[in-house]
């Protein structure tokens, strides 16, 4: 069930959810680089992250906020959003390929399969797949980060 070897990874988060921390600081010990790449202006991300989860968020190599950044000329479904969270890891844009992005919402799994990137659908639990903002295209479905297996996707195991 190996998807692929993933070296690179983003997330499209505004808080911290079930089982996050666990793989983001996992990955950070590895040595895996990893982004977040959210729809918030900057001044909205530092509004939600400044008490809570300021130290958390030291942990990402960057953090592209969407709503702000001029870079970003087109928003999700677009393919910008990860296109330049990617190009801004250290060595410019890795192979989309060994990318995983981590989405919420239908637009955002959109914008990162139009990237060519693979995608994991988290979505809301009180969405429903009927529902016009049920995301399609993913590789995987999980309820919460726990049900996400990092070797499954040619990531390092979590410590035993």
């Amino acid at each position: 069930m190996k998807r692929g070897e993933i070296t690179h990874v983003i997330f499209d988060m505004d808080g911290v959810l079930i089982g996050v921390d666990k793989l983001v600081r996992h990955l950070h010990r590895c040595n895996i680089p990893i982004a977040v790449s959210t729809g918030s202006t900057q001044d909205m991300f530092n509004l939600k992250t400044q008490t809570n989860h300021k130290e958390f968020f030291k942990l990402f190599h960057h953090i592209v906020c969407c709503g702000s950044d001029p870079e970003i000329k087109h928003g999700k479904p677009a393919p910008d959003a990860y296109t330049v969270a990617a190009n801004r890891f250290d060595g410019g844009s890795p192979n989309p390929q060994n990318i995983i992005v981590f989405e919420d919402a239908a637009n955002g799994i959109q914008s990162a399969l139009a990237a060519g990137m693979n995608t994991v659908f988290m979505p809301d639990k009180n969405l429903e797949k009927n529902s016009p903002f049920w995301a399609e295209g993913y590789q995987l479905l999980i309820e919460t980060m726990e049900d996400f297996v990092p070797e499954e996707w040619g990531l390092p195991p979590y410590d035993i």
